[in-house]
Parts: C-alpha cells; structure tokens; sequence
C-alpha cells in the first residue's frame, strides 16, 4: 500500500500505519496532492435537497493541511435531523507530527451548541521505537496526561509491530488480522470473535498500479456479502464507485468529476434505480 497520505473526504476513513503515516485501506475519493500549488484548506459542501434551480450548500466538512501536506485538523459539521439550516454540532480530529513527519498525537471531539456540551472522544499519543520497529498507542485523558497504554485493554488499536519487508501485519490483539496476497495482489481483512471464530473479512483487490477495484465485505455465519467496485480514468482518479447491497443490487452510485489538475470538484450521489440523494462539490485554498 502506499505510504502517502491519503483523505477519504465523504466517509472521514482515516487510518495510521504502523510508522505513523496517516494511509486508508479504501482507495479515496480525493487525493488532492495533485495540484501545482500546495493545498492549505478543502472545504467539502453538500445540497439542502433535490432542485434543478437554485440548489442550496451547506458546508459539510474541513480540513486544514500544512506546507508538508500533512492533514492537521479534520472538522465534520452535523447538521440537525431533518434540516440543512441548523448546524446540530461538530466532529473534529486534530493531529500533531514529529521531525520525521509520524504522527504523534491524534485527538478527536465532539461539541454540541444545544445544550452546550464539548466532548473529548478521544485522546491518542505514539511513540515509536525504531531499534524494535514498534508504535505504542497511549490513551490520554482529556487534558493529555497518560491514562494507560491501548493494548491493555485489548482494543483493536493495540500496539502495532511491523517489518519493513514483511508480507503481513498483525496487531498484538489476536482478534485481527491483516495479510497481504502478494499473489492475487490483494489485502484480506479478518476479524475473530473472543472464542477465536471467524465473524468478519473483507478482501481489497489491487491493480497492477495498486489502485484499489474492488472491496469485498463477508460477514459470518452465513457468509453475506456486500461489494464495492471502483473505476478510475487514465489518470488514476477514482471516478465512479458502486456500493451494492447482499442481493446484488445497487446500494449507493458516486460519480466523480476532476480538474485537468485531478482536483476534484464535485461528486453525484445516487441510489437504487439511480434515484439522486446529494450533489457533494469541493473547494480549496491553497498556500501562496
């Protein structure tokens, strides 16, 4: 998988590599490092409701980047049920990085206006210890004080240990497994229960560029299936992505649109029988 840093913007799917790099298991819809200039600010902005004339934005997420590309503050604003006029409250995730561009600290919170409640969800420090190729995980208090490591809960975001040239990674929490197919050029997921049986497993297909094509979730006992396909243009932008349901049927349809520079500007969103949900359009700054 590639190291780069990768932003999912609809789904706010982010995950750490064991070095610290902010990567994503799904392939993104936005990848904006393409761009000549260095992008500052994305704000991501969706339509208040189906209309052919004067559709109305609401501002649905931002994010904030440094010089380096690195993403330091992620802010997903919820609006209230039912209503594209009131904001109900915010999500944000800050991150903090060392000299060699790893994270080390992840924050994420919650704040409500009515009634007025601002939340700290979570609080994570890493340290890495590069003779051992090891990260631990630290959960915080609130106001950053060590609270304890995560692996002494036995959370899926225990200790992480890794080899440079390995072909698998494994948590130190037995209740998860991530292998590499080098052979079929595919990442298979799994996820045990506590009496060590089978009860998830997704499988990710590469390309021969490692784009992700296909995502591929099987939930047991049963073995229920849902699948993801993907497509890209020429340029390796993804361009449309098809979620279908357990019966085999369309689920969700994007369709995305990109600048000459592979910026994108903005994603259709449709469901069953191509019925439309929400027009998704971006807009960036950048540092001079």
């Amino acid at each position: 998988m590639r190291k780069r840093l990768q932003v999912f913007m609809l789904f706010f799917i982010i995950q750490l590599s064991a070095q610290g790099q902010l990567v994503s298991l799904l392939q993104p819809h936005l990848e904006p490092f393409r761009a000549s200039k260095k992008i500052k600010t994305i704000r991501q902005f969706g339509s208040e409701g189906i209309r052919k004339k004067n559709t109305k934005f609401k501002l649905l997420t931002e994010a904030n980047f440094n010089a380096q590309g690195k993403l330091l503050r992620n802010c997903r604003y919820i609006p209230e049920l039912g209503s594209w006029y009131h904001y109900h409250g915010k999500e944000t995730q800050l991150y903090e990085y060392d000299d060699k561009g790893r994270v080390i600290t992840y924050i994420q919170k919650v704040e409500y206006p009515n009634p007025k409640v601002s939340r700290t969800l979570y609080y994570l420090r890493y340290k890495y210890h590069d003779l051992e190729n090891t990260t631990t995980i630290y959960y915080c208090d609130p106001d950053g004080s060590f609270y304890r490591k995560a692996d002494d809960s036995g959370d899926s975001t225990a200790t992480l240990q890794y080899a440079e040239q390995a072909s698998s990674a494994l948590t130190s929490n037995q209740n998860s497994q991530v292998i590499q197919d080098t052979l079929q050029n595919q990442y298979v997921i799994k996820e045990y229960s506590h009496k060590q049986k089978l009860t998830y497993e997704k499988i990710i297909q590469l390309n021969k560029e490692n784009q992700i094509t296909q995502i591929k979730h099987i939930y047991y006992p049963g073995k229920i299936t849902e699948i993801t396909h993907i497509r890209y243009d020429p340029n390796g932008n993804e361009i449309e992505r098809i979620e279908l349901n357990r019966s085999g049927k369309i689920r969700n349809r994007y369709f995305n649109t990109f600048n000459p520079e592979g910026l994108l500007l903005h994603t259709t969103w449709t469901g069953p029988k191509d019925v439309l949900i929400q027009i998704i359009k971006y807009e960036y700054a950048f540092f001079e």
